[in-house]
């Protein structure tokens, strides 16, 4: 299903620069690119790579935007880093594999793995993995555990391609005006396993006009959680999981135009 979706979620490179587009939400990026490894990444999954990649995060955010690209075959280990703040037209393009750290006692409170807050004209994408080890935080349900992704504040805002997996808390909380997520894998072991993964809600949706679609989730609590208005989940497969929820809304809230449309794994 993934490989059939590469043609239509990355538009092709322009003289003006490059367009990443899903179905319905595009980015156009012309700012410059700046790969992982000319900013000291080793991508060798043993050093901390986290000052490497966050220089190259806020090398080629500001002020006009770019591309950050973590190249395939490498493994960058990181701990929490922050994306461009307040930033438009970037695209961060996961093509090898980044992974967070699993030192629970050095992880900094209340901080995500991977954190976008603000900006216009965002693409996370690539044929990589997001990998939040989370198995080193799934015992102590009590204490802190980090979400995979955070969104906050955001618009114009694709996700695609990408597989996530282990996150040690929700994987996709996703505060966004017209979102797209598409061809998008989440795993996480189920509530029932024998190493179960409590809260890792494969993605929450945080926000009106969103799409998710063509995705594969298979995780530990809710599959897609609800909260906003105008919501379209369609063509999606859903594994282990609690499926499908609305719900966590304080007062007098009442949502409308929200169309589910799955099937569950084969």
């Amino acid at each position: 299903m993934r490989a059939s979706f590469i043609a239509l979620v990355f538009g092709a490179a322009a003289a003006s620069g490059a367009e990443y587009a899903g179905a319905w939400v595009r980015v156009h990026v012309t700012g410059p690119t700046c790969d992982a490894t000319a900013f000291g990444a080793k991508g060798d999954g043993v050093t901390d790579d986290t000052a490497a990649l966050q220089r190259a995060i806020n090398a080629c955010t500001l002020p006009a935007g770019g591309t950050i690209v973590l190249p395939a075959r490498g493994t960058f280990l990181s701990r929490a880093l922050t994306g461009p703040a307040a930033a438009a037209n970037v695209a961060v393009v996961i093509d090898g594999t980044l992974r967070f750290s699993n030192d629970t006692t050095a992880w900094p409170k209340a901080s995500p793995c991977l954190l976008f807050a603000g900006g216009a004209g965002i693409a996370l994408v690539g044929a990589g993995v997001v990998d939040g080890q989370g198995a080193a935080w799934w015992p102590n349900r009590a204490a802190f555990r980090p979400g995979l992704l955070d969104v906050k504040d955001a618009s114009d805002f694709l996700i695609a391609n990408l597989t996530f997996i282990d996150s040690p808390n929700h994987s996709l909380e996703v505060y966004a005006t017209r979102a797209e997520v598409v061809g998008v894998t989440v795993r996480a072991p189920s509530s029932t396993a024998p190493a179960p993964s409590h809260n890792t809600d494969a993605i929450d949706v945080h926000g009106d006009y969103f799409w998710v679609h063509h995705c594969n989730f298979s995780v530990g609590d809710d599959n897609v959680a609800i909260h906003n208005s105008h919501v379209l989940v369609s063509d999606c497969v859903f594994g282990d999981g609690h499926g499908a929820s609305i719900g966590s809304l304080a007062g007098a809230i009442a949502l409308q135009n929200i169309t589910v449309c799955v099937r569950s794994r084969e």
